[in-house]
């Protein structure tokens, strides 16, 4: 094995791939990174560092608004609130709107400056990425840490540190630094991840919610012999009524589900679970373009290594982002019906609906007696 002592990009890239393809870890480092070169603009700016340093002999339990107006410029600022780094005001529109003797608690303790140093503690950065990344624990960011410290060279006997380790708390490796400086604009791919995320939250949200109404027509409509028919029917461009296919397929349904006599209680009825099991059958298909998105850059079908995808997105943002903007698009077009659904109808009104659809097969049954 060939020696070298510092971090090469054209040496170590194989390395440095397969650190950033996991996600707790690359949500570590380009945090680190982008707090260090968005807030603290890497050091370079002397006003900022003066104004942060000035903020320091305030104290963080006696800073105000004002003190930070006129410490830091406004672009830093918002620069705080996009990563966290204020506890007690939830957003940087809010703070405009706050009286200048306000408190501002900063985060101050935990990410700061040391030296030559932007310095995080592990707490501080579980603050900075739980927001938008909530996978994230505290024993995942300690024990990525203690990974980084040392990662094993694939070109020579070393290990590289991607973090220092400075008494209790981290610095990124300036040469890492350099190398994702260089690479591109990690920004641009963690925010895209941070829609995925988004949206997949917002999903599962609406699923659920979904899937508790459906139980209101039949609480074995989430069994596995029901949602293979509705999968089938939502794959099927031939099938356009999702409800009468599962009717003609399916046995032992109960008789509201194909009463004697239509009426106007049934159609009420009818038409609500067609909408939600067309809805409940538009979950397959997001389900599929999420896992499509997340393929550009993880998972099993994986295309291309997280460091191929930062670069791919700065060199040619609009080319590289375009199918997945255009899928979170389509997406969101379709959580829309379901949260438009949610918005119009109550759970207590479709309970209503349901019972006196029971009520009226009730009816039938005891006239078919007489």
């Amino acid at each position: 094995m060939e020696e070298h002592s510092t971090l090469d990009i054209d040496v170590d890239r194989a390395m440095l791939e397969s650190v950033f393809d996991d996600p707790i870890i690359r949500y570590i480092l380009l945090h680190m990174y982008l707090v260090r070169v968005h807030v603290f603009q890497n050091l370079e700016d002397d006003a900022i560092v003066d104004g942060f340093e000035r903020l320091d002999r305030i104290g963080a339990s006696s800073t105000t608004a004002k003190d930070l107006k006129q410490s830091l410029p406004e672009d830093v600022i918002e620069e705080l609130f996009v990563y966290n780094l204020v506890k007690n005001i939830s957003s940087y529109a809010v703070f405009e709107q706050t009286p200048d003797d306000t408190s501002v608690k900063l985060l101050s303790d935990e990410v700061y400056i040391e030296g030559e140093k932007v310095m995080f503690s592990s707490e501080g950065l579980l603050r900075i990425i739980k927001p938008y990344f909530p996978i994230v624990t505290l024993k995942k960011i300690n024990d990525s840490l203690k990974k980084l410290r040392g990662i094993p060279c694939e070109s020579s006997n070393i290990t590289h540190a991607l973090v220092h380790k400075f008494d209790e708390d981290f610095a990124l490796d300036d040469e890492l630094y350099e190398i994702l400086f260089f690479l591109g604009n990690p920004f641009l791919s963690l925010r895209l991840e941070r829609f995925v995320v988004d949206i997949e939250l917002k999903t599962e949200e609406l699923e659920n919610s979904i899937d508790n109404y459906l139980k209101i027509y039949h609480s074995d409509m989430l069994n596995a012999k029901y949602m293979q028919k509705i999968k089938k029917a939502a794959e099927d461009p031939k099938i356009n009524d999702i409800f009468e296919y599962l009717v003609s397929k399916s046995r032992n349904l109960p008789m509201k589900f194909n009463p004697p006599e239509k009426t106007e209680i049934y159609t009420q009825w009818k038409t609500t679970i067609s909408q939600l099991l067309e809805m409940k059958s538009s979950f397959f298909d997001i389900h599929k373009q999420i896992e499509d998105i997340r393929s550009f850059y993880s998972g099993r079908k994986q295309k291309m290594s997280y460091f191929t995808f930062i670069e791919q997105l700065t060199e040619n943002e609009e080319e590289t982002s375009f199918f997945i903007r255009d899928s979170l698009l389509e997406i969101r077009e379709k959580l829309k019906k379901s949260n438009d659904f949610l918005h119009t109808y109550s759970e207590k009104e479709l309970k209503l609906l349901n019972l006196d659809l029971e009520r009226e097969v009730i009816e039938f049954e005891e006239d078919d007696l007489d």
